[in-house]
């Protein structure tokens, strides 16, 4: 079993740590540079399909650009689909075709007080 409590004050974040968080669980705790290439692909592409320009810059776009070419094809498109509705449980291991099921929970607390000691939590 796997729990992650994310602790933020004010940024959104912890939607990326959610993404990040779930792509390793899949992976079977061992993520690879293709499933973060992956993830992020999902990412720079649902900011640029929802005119969020302000997300992509020139180094995503050509991100973008390349990782269209590298994720082609109906498995990628079903999964980033299934990815943007919200389901983060997908296998997204490209490495191989195995699937692994872990018990995972990802948590998020915001909390509204500032807490100096431990320096800026965003």
């Amino acid at each position: 079993v796997i729990r992650l409590l994310y602790i933020y004050q004010v940024s959104d974040k912890w939607k990326q740590a959610q993404d990040l968080f779930h792509a390793f669980v899949r992976s079977g705790c061992h993520l690879g540079s293709q499933d973060l290439d992956l993830v992020k692909y999902f990412q720079v592409r649902e900011a640029w399909e929802a005119q969020q320009y302000e997300k992509v810059g020139s180094t995503e776009l050509l991100f973008l650009s390349e990782a269209r070419k590298k994720y082609s094809g109906a498995r990628f498109e079903a999964l980033y689909w299934q990815w943007k509705n919200g389901d983060r449980s997908l296998p997204l291991a490209v490495t191989n075709g195995e699937k692994r099921v872990l018990t995972s929970s990802f948590t998020t607390y915001k909390i509204g007080e500032r807490y100096a000691a431990f320096g800026d939590l965003d």
